[in-house]
């Protein structure tokens, strides 16, 4: 498809070729010299390219739409495999989508039986049977994505007017981060001083884990994919490079950033001491120590739901914590890092959120109030300067 005008004109052309005939047509869009015109004048061929493929010229037979089933699984193999094959998450999120919710609702149907009307009764059926908004959000991504696939490809020859799975509301995502933020009660200073007492008396891993959770604030999967090389104990530092996924794959952050997360000499002191276990172990073993920081038994990665269930799910239940998540961990660090008088702008770039409203959404309902405070200082230097005058 190419945009011309004629040596004589100021309107737009168009040219292409289809089965071996050249197409020459107007768009009747005059080129007033801004990117709007030639915007719609790309529009008005487009529609025209579309039209003639689908038949309504003579040139080609319009065809039936084909299956939602045959569609989508062609949308995931030329598009989800391809776009975000480094990110196995995304396609088991998509695939968990297409094979649970979406073809056993729609497999048989045509695409263009699928209306906005059938769209929005299965949105309504989904919320109604006790899903989140954040998982319905997940079930419809994969039809918004492959109807803007097939709305795109210029080669079809059957008709799709409009994508119905757009606009259909915002299902926007208050992150379990941010709930359980809300809903979690900071367990006081004794409470967590028993819990590394009895993780100490459990194992040194368990310990060394929980503490650069509590005194870092690292992510679950941030501290598994941990190597040594990133820990900096002369600069007092952690660098948090990589994360490690549910698919035993390491990424980057959630941030898409490194950062460098400042650790207090207890911490220091823990983490030297548990690199000394870790040679003498594997000195004993006759191997050399892996770069991680938690690895397995067999210096790979450890696997995260065993650790969680026979080693801190029973070290919590006696510590009285028996619902304290490991990520709880982190909104502790968040909470006594503010109680300590932590900017809200040096936590965000500690806790590693994109943006510094992630971490007052999260954690300003933590800062410390000071309005009275506020108030009568302020209170006083009027006063004050009155009295002077």
């Amino acid at each position: 498809m190419t945009l011309f005008k004629r040596p004589d004109s100021r309107i737009f052309w168009f040219k292409f070729n289809h089965k071996g005939k050249h197409h020459r047509h107007s768009t009747d869009i005059e080129d007033d010299g801004t990117k709007k015109a030639r915007q719609e004048a790309l529009k008005i061929a487009n529609a025209h390219y579309i039209d003639l493929i689908r038949g309504h010229h003579g040139v080609a037979e319009a065809q039936p739409a084909p299956t939602l089933k045959d569609a989508i699984e062609e949308w995931f193999k030329l598009y989800v495999q391809v776009e975000h094959s480094d990110s196995p998450q995304t396609q088991h999120i998509d695939r968990w989508a297409i094979d649970r919710h979406l073809i056993p609702e729609f497999g048989s149907k045509r695409l263009d039986e699928i209306t906005r009307k059938t769209a929005a009764l299965f949105i309504s059926k989904k919320l109604s049977c006790g899903l989140s908004k954040a998982s319905v959000r997940n079930i419809i991504a994969p039809m918004r994505g492959m109807f803007n696939h097939v709305i795109a490809d210029r080669d079809r020859r059957f008709r799709i007017d409009e994508n119905p799975w757009v606009r259909q509301g915002q299902f926007k995502k208050e992150t379990s981060a941010k709930v359980a933020a809300h809903k979690f009660t900071i367990p006081p200073p004794e409470k967590l001083q028993n819990l590394l007492k009895l993780c100490a008396q459990k194992s040194q891993k368990l310990y060394t884990l929980v503490s650069v959770a509590l005194f870092a604030g690292l992510r679950r999967g941030e501290m598994f994919a941990l190597k040594w090389p990133a820990v900096d104990f002369d600069g007092k530092g952690i660098l948090v490079q990589r994360t490690l996924t549910r698919f035993k794959t390491e990424k980057v952050p959630k941030s898409q950033s490194f950062r460098t997360v400042p650790i207090p000499d207890e911490l220091v002191s823990i983490l030297k001491q548990w690199r000394t276990a870790q040679k003498a172990a594997w000195l004993k073993k006759g191997k050399p120590m892996p770069e991680l920081v938690f690895p397995s038994e067999d210096g790979g990665y450890i696997n995260e739901p065993r650790f969680r269930t026979t080693k801190y799910y029973p070290v919590r239940k006696l510590a009285g914590l028996p619902t304290l998540r490991l990520h709880d961990l982190r909104h502790c660090y968040a909470s006594y890092m503010l109680a300590q008088g932590t900017p809200l702008s040096d936590l965000r770039e500690y806790m590693g959120h994109h943006s510094i409203q992630v971490t007052v959404d999260l954690y300003g309902h933590m800062v410390p109030r000071k309005q009275h405070s506020h108030a009568n200082a302020m209170a006083q230097m009027l006063l004050s300067k009155g009295r002077k005058a």
